[in-house]
């Protein structure tokens, strides 16, 4: 049976954006450029555990794991709102599974 060649889409701030700061998924519509804003999130006890873990993991801030956290999301969002799938792996050689998100 032929290798099933793997594709990935690497998020990370586009070079001369001038939003890479904070880092954006690829995207063919540009959005216009917007000014940053200040917000106030009340984080569950979920939601503040896994920004510790993040944070440890990544070396990132707190500002910077949320930042990318919504870009994230934001470009999961868009494959699916276009009829896209999103796909992981858990382990090397593990079968890929589709994710559901609700």
């Amino acid at each position: 049976m032929p290798e099933k060649k793997e594709r990935s889409t690497i998020v990370e701030p586009s070079r001369g954006d001038p939003d890479a700061e904070g880092g954006t998924a690829a995207t063919s519509e540009r959005q216009p450029s917007v000014a940053a804003e200040r917000v106030t999130v009340n984080l569950t006890p979920r939601s503040v555990r896994a920004m510790g873990n993040l944070v440890n993991w990544t070396g990132y801030t707190k500002t910077d794991t949320i930042n990318r956290a919504l870009q994230i999301y934001e470009f999961i969002q868009q494959i699916m709102e276009n009829g896209g799938t999103v796909h992981v792996r858990q382990a090397e050689g593990a079968e890929p599974e589709r994710l559901t998100f609700f």
